[in-house]
């Protein structure tokens, strides 16, 4: 495994971990990672942070500010397994169709998420904190999901065959 530590700033990247990557902040409010990450498709296909298997991301922020049809901060796509997020937070605030703080899609993703606060806002048609789809498996304890702004707002979506959201002290 290989660890990437962030320090304090702003950084306007788009980062996608490879298999094995542990990315940390130096804290979750001081290390902020932001992009106009956005895609036409549904389900969205680019994030401002995009995960991979085995990936493991604390104690940083990730924004997007995106004006595309969908725009998401976090991306975990299909094959997203043994992944961990504890101690984020994540907002899409973009000013484009659909905002999603947390993407996770696919049969073959299983992320845990722990102390993480995770929302949408600004969407002129939809805001989704926590989209999981396509049979995904998630994990959840200690944390916030919200929405707000557009014509609807979902804090958590359970979408498609087999998705899973387990939820504990939310």
């Amino acid at each position: 495994r290989y660890l990437v530590w962030v320090g304090p700033g702003l950084y306007n990247e788009r980062v996608t971990l490879k298999h094995h990557v542990y990315l940390q902040g130096a804290e979750q409010w001081g290390t902020v990672i932001t992009n106009d990450a956005g895609s036409a498709n549904y389900p969205p296909d680019t994030a401002t942070l995009t995960l991979s298997w085995g990936t493991r991301v604390r104690r940083l922020t990730v924004l997007t500010t995106g004006t595309a049809a969908h725009n998401t901060a976090i991306l975990a796509p299909d094959g997203a397994i043994q992944v961990r997020l504890d101690n984020i937070y994540a907002e899409a605030r973009g000013t484009g169709g659909a905002n999603y703080g947390l993407v996770i899609t696919g049969a073959n993703s299983s992320p845990a998420i722990d102390q993480a606060y995770i929302g949408a806002s600004n969407g002129t048609v939809s805001n989704t904190g926590l989209l999981n789809g396509g049979g995904a498996r998630v994990t959840l304890s200690d944390g916030n999901f919200w929405a707000r702004g557009g014509v609807n707002s979902y804090a958590l979506v359970n979408s498609g065959a087999n998705s899973n959201t387990q939820a504990a002290d939310m």
